[in-house]
């Protein structure tokens, strides 16, 4: 052992406890850091016994990940939570001002190329504006694509099914049928015996 290694608290009894859970990682404090909820109080003896008797699981560091896979790895994790929902936040917050300047880009983009190409010079404001528009636009036309999509789905969902049921109630017109053809056969057949009974007696 280390002079620093001798310094380092031991882990409590608890927390190492926590840590050989199946599936479970903590924090220094104890803290569940993944895998299931757990409660002390609900763990069952045997396992306390058996926790105890073992020894400690020996986990392997990695001294040099690839490239974001520690950022992957931790995606989710408690001390992740806060900062990924603030940037989430922030891009969200920051859409309309990166739209505006994209469209910016466009207009100055396109008023160059109508000066050099065509000798036209137009104003890139205006071109932002009927940019603008026509974006807004397309996004109405896309909205009204989806919803048509949409009931063109259900239509002919509906009409799937009403095929279905028009199957079934065919099917079983059709079966009625074949019983009814049964029953005036029977019918039939129990006259010819009357009439021969009859005749006997006769």
């Amino acid at each position: 052992r280390t002079r620093l290694q001798s310094r380092l608290p031991r882990p409590s009894p608890a927390t190492r406890m926590a840590a050989e859970l199946p599936g479970s990682r903590v924090f220094a404090d104890g803290t569940p850091a993944t895998g299931p909820d757990f409660e002390f109080d609900r763990i069952d003896a045997r396992h306390w016994r058996q926790l105890l008797e073992s020894k400690p699981q020996r986990r392997k560091l990695h001294h040099n990940p690839s490239a974001a896979s520690v950022h992957s790895r931790e995606a989710g994790r408690p001390w992740r939570r806060a900062g990924d929902a603030e940037i989430a936040a922030a891009n969200e917050a920051a859409k309309p001002e990166m739209f505006r300047k994209r469209l910016r880009g466009w207009a100055v983009q396109t008023s160059k190329g109508l000066k050099t190409s065509f000798g036209v010079d137009v104003d890139a404001s205006s071109i932002q504006s009927k940019l603008a528009d026509a974006w807004r636009i397309r996004e109405r036309l896309a909205a009204a694509e989806g919803t048509a999509r949409a009931a063109a789905d259900e239509a002919g969902a509906r009409r799937d099914a009403i095929a279905d049921d028009a199957a079934d109630v065919l099917s079983a017109a059709e079966a009625a049928n074949a019983a009814l053809e049964a029953a005036r056969e029977a019918l039939g057949a129990l006259r010819a015996r009357r009439a021969a009974a009859e005749a006997r007696v006769a």
